[in-house]
């Protein structure tokens, strides 16, 4: 069995049933993206070879989905790629899949390919010359079902489902490969664990190049279960306009939101302003925390909104705990690319804040000596394209994250690879203390000192009055005079005081800003590229 015949049993036992809602309402049934996806079959076949491996680039979208099911329906494997990344990121992920076929979104996609040669192009929407329409191949009349069911007898799916690439903190990308059998191992631990069920709506702005959105479309596509998508900024650029985005998030009919820490981290910190002026503890006293809790449920996530799943990076305590004081669930997971992919989740009726939640029934968990978490299970990817790597083990995947069980809970203590050796020796996991720090006005709090006596921070606040800054290698840097830094300071110290001395951060570099993806310091999956920002604090300290 593969994901596209799942798919089209889907489609043939319920063929009623919603498969996406877009966000101007639109409805498509499981038939109706069925018919689309066999008359782009048919139409393409011959442009798609099987085993070719084809490349989407673009913001995630029910033509994504589209495309994704018609190259698997061809015998193909989808490459997916990030619409942030430049040209040589594209052209490096291109070569080393081998992919000679593209699918772009719009005009911005299709000008980082011009210097490109040889590549069979088409596109979501109008661009210049040399791409050919998506809906040129797809659009048609609805098939009957004995026509899906021919057409589902005849297909001959390749092992491989997709191709992710990892998001490359520490050096180049590596080609995960996910097959069929990786994929709907992992949606029926899912459904097993009852994290989502068949009936389940869930809001996906997520990018699908992003193995955790892509979990999020598998089960739409293997289950009753439905896609329900945001409305995109513009048809010519791939810009993500998260005001857009929350305001499709709060009129949405979906049932679950997955999403990264940082939405949430953005909703607290306006949140936590208003709610300042209304005695909080005297209204939960009083019978309120409900009223308080549905109002904000609906205003914020959704009228059938039922709770969120935070996975991609980890979520700051303090932040789960403010909704959960609202009443407002967040189920922190934890997965990675290379085990295809959710490996462990809170249960919807026991969050336990701080941990990563229990293993999916399937997944074993392990831990080598020095703490390092091993995962196995049908759901581990077989390995990297193109080339071997220790990780892949036969005792299962060294993820390379540090962890601990309690009471059957998995909590994650730090980066294997990030840990801080300072010049005395001292080890420190910068990712258990970061988020003690991590409090307004903070936006970003990233922990420097490797070969330092002690520790440092590279922090980001926001907009400030331009005579409390300084330019340094192009950054506004906050003058240790100004009010605000000695607020942050302040803060700091505060935090220190219940620290080991070696934990304790000692010099501070404060940024007005925040990390983004454009500047080059996040991932496309927002994880911090420590070693950029490293560097960076080390140019401004230099340049003061």
């Amino acid at each position: 069995m593969s994901i596209i015949e799942k798919f089209f049993e889907q489609a043939i036992a319920y063929p009623s049933a919603t498969a996406y809602i877009e966000a101007n309402q639109k409805r498509v049934t499981k038939l109706e993206l069925a018919s689309a996806v066999i008359h782009g079959a048919k139409k393409l076949s011959g442009q798609i070879p099987p085993a070719s491996f084809v490349a989407i680039i673009a913001q995630t979208q029910a033509r994504w989905a589209l495309a994704d099911l018609i190259i698997m329906a061809c015998g193909g494997v989808t490459v997916a790629i990030y619409p942030t990344l430049p040209l040589p990121d594209i052209a490096y992920i291109l070569n080393d899949s081998k992919s000679s076929i593209i699918f772009v979104e719009n005009q911005e996609q299709a000008d980082k390919l011009e210097k490109i040669e040889g590549l069979k192009k088409f596109s979501f929407y109008e661009v210049s010359q040399g791409f050919s329409l998506l809906d040129d191949f797809t659009l048609g009349e609805t098939l009957s079902l004995d026509e899906l069911r021919d057409f589902k007898a005849s297909l001959k799916a390749h092992e491989f489902s997709s191709i992710i690439y990892t998001s490359g903190t520490t050096g180049d990308s590596k080609g995960v490969i996910q097959t069929n059998k990786n994929h709907l191992a992992n949606v029926h631990q899912v459904l097993e664990a009852k994290i989502c069920s068949e009936e389940d709506g869930i809001f996906l702005y997520l990018p699908l190049a992003h193995s955790f959105a892509k979990l999020m479309l598998h089960l739409s596509f293997c289950t009753r279960s439905y896609i329900c998508y945001y409305e995109l900024h513009s048809l010519k650029n791939s810009t993500l306009n998260l005001l857009k985005v929350a305001g499709n998030i709060s009129a949405g009919e979906h049932t679950i939101l997955p999403s990264a820490p940082r939405l949430f981290e953005k909703v607290q910190a306006k949140l936590a302003g208003k709610l300042e002026k209304f005695p909080m503890n005297l209204l939960m006293k009083t019978g309120a925390r409900r009223f308080i809790a549905d109002y904000l449920k609906k205003k914020i996530f959704g009228e059938n909104f039922k709770y969120a799943i935070s996975g991609g990076a980890r979520l700051d305590p303090e932040v789960n705990q403010f909704f959960e004081d609202l009443g407002i669930s967040i189920l922190q997971g934890y997965g990675l690319t290379e085990t295809v992919v959710a490996t462990h989740v809170n249960p919807v009726d026991a969050n336990r804040i701080g941990s990563v939640g229990k293993a999916l029934p399937g997944v074993e968990t392990a831990f080598t000596e020095e703490g390092e978490i091993v995962i196995k299970g049908e759901n581990v990817s077989p390995g990297y394209l193109n080339r071997k790597d220790a990780s892949f083990a036969p005792d299962g995947f060294h993820t390379g994250d540090l962890g601990e069980m309690r009471d059957g809970y998995l909590y994650i203590t730090g980066r294997k690879k990030d840990i801080i050796v300072l010049s005395g020796g001292k080890k420190v996991a910068p990712a258990k203390l970061e988020g003690l720090f991590k409090l307004p006005p903070v936006v970003d709090f990233v922990m420097i000192g490797d070969g330092l006596p002690h520790l440092a921070a590279f922090i980001t606040v926001g907009e400030v009055p331009l005579e409390d800054v300084t330019m340094i290698e192009g950054y506004k840097v906050l003058l240790a005079k100004s009010s605000l830094y000695q607020t942050v300071s302040g803060h700091v110290q505060k935090i220190n005081s219940g620290l080991a001395n070696h934990e304790q951060v000692k010099n501070l570099l404060v940024i007005v800003g925040e990390l983004t993806i454009e500047s080059g310091l996040l991932t496309p999956t927002l994880k911090v590229k420590r070693r950029l920002v490293n560097e960076l604090y080390k140019r401004i300290k230099e340049a003061e």
